[in-house]
């Protein structure tokens, strides 16, 4: 733990690829309106500090000096959130440490000309938290960001050449059939470009809010395996070639709805994977990248969320970001 109490790494490369990018985190609390967590607090006097651009730049250029890393991973749940922060980081970044990194961003924080200067200062590849397409299910998340928005924020990460990626969550007690229609219906609107690592399924965690919620209105997981297994392949699907009449002719389709398998001929043969410890960097040209996982057999792969590895799940199970 560092002197603001939050946990960080610094790996040397000596002891594998995976080890040349430093990964730090320099904010506190939660700034997206999700009320769980420290985020209950967002918007209140003093919920969201960051660590001057002084000390987070020394920082960053002695861990470089010291431990030869060739990229940077910023960890805070949301980086884009304080504007005149970041017009003081991008040039000293690019001046002082000049490697390429990834963060965190959020459709409400994400502005095109922030992004434009964090790219000139070497920023590569961003993730931005949409969690579902679905109105009602965001609400129920106390995230009330309007799927145009999202999509906006998503094109303009598109449009600044940034490799982007999303985050969904899924597995939620406050989906179904509807909603889970719903997100697909927003995947076919969201940029082809922005790409995914699998989908996340959500996890309670004691003394959150929407845990309490969960419990206080006695939820249960609506849909079975299958049925997610079924919107999982759409959702995947939406990032394919196909034309988008052809998805939507698919996504009708009450023989694919029943046997869900009809579906994979469609999608790719190697489908998404990256751990961002390693490779959402490519430590040698400083370029966005992406590690692809080729799957077993149609017939091997398991229902429940199989468009990731189960290190992958576990890695990344979560409540919204």
């Amino acid at each position: 733990m560092g002197p603001w109490g939050l946990g960080a790494t610094v790996r040397s490369p000596q002891s594998s690829k995976s080890s040349e990018s430093l990964s730090r985190l320099f904010g506190t609390s939660r700034p997206p309106a999700t009320g769980e967590a420290s985020g209950e607090k967002y918007g209140k006097k003093d919920s969201l500090r960051r660590r001057g651009v002084d000390l987070v730049i020394q920082e960053l250029v002695q861990a470089k000096a010291k431990h030869g890393i060739k990229a940077v991973l910023f960890y805070d749940d949301v980086f884009t959130t304080h504007p005149k922060w970041m017009k003081e980081f991008a040039p000293r970044y690019k001046a002082e440490v000049g490697l390429p990194f990834w963060a965190y961003t959020y459709p409400r924080t994400t502005r095109k000309e922030d992004i434009l200067m964090l790219k000139d200062a070497g920023l590569q590849s961003m993730t931005m938290g949409i969690q579902s397409g679905s109105r009602t299910v965001l609400a129920e998340y106390n995230r009330p960001v309007p799927p145009e928005m999202s999509i906006k924020a998503a094109q303009d990460l598109v449009d600044c050449g940034v490799t982007a990626y999303f985050d969904l969550i899924t597995q939620s007690e406050f989906e179904g059939a509807e909603s889970c229609r719903e997100t697909f219906n927003f995947l076919l609107d969201l940029p082809r470009e922005m790409r995914t690592v699998g989908f996340y399924p959500m996890v309670r965690f004691p003394g959150f809010g929407y845990t309490r919620k969960v419990e206080e209105q006695q939820r249960t997981v609506a849909l079975d395996e299958k049925s997610y297994t079924y919107y999982h392949k759409l959702y995947l699907l939406t990032r394919s070639k196909l034309p988008r009449r052809m998805i939507e002719a698919i996504g009708r389709s009450k023989l694919v709805r029943r046997f869900p398998s009809l579906i994979d001929p469609f999608l790719d043969k190697e489908l998404p994977f990256l751990y961002l410890e390693a490779s959402i960097l490519d430590t040698q040209s400083g370029d966005a990248i992406e590690v692809t996982y080729a799957p077993p057999d149609t017939a091997e792969i398991p229902d429940r969320v199989p468009f990731t590895t189960p290190a992958i799940a576990q890695q990344h199970q979560h409540t919204p970001r």
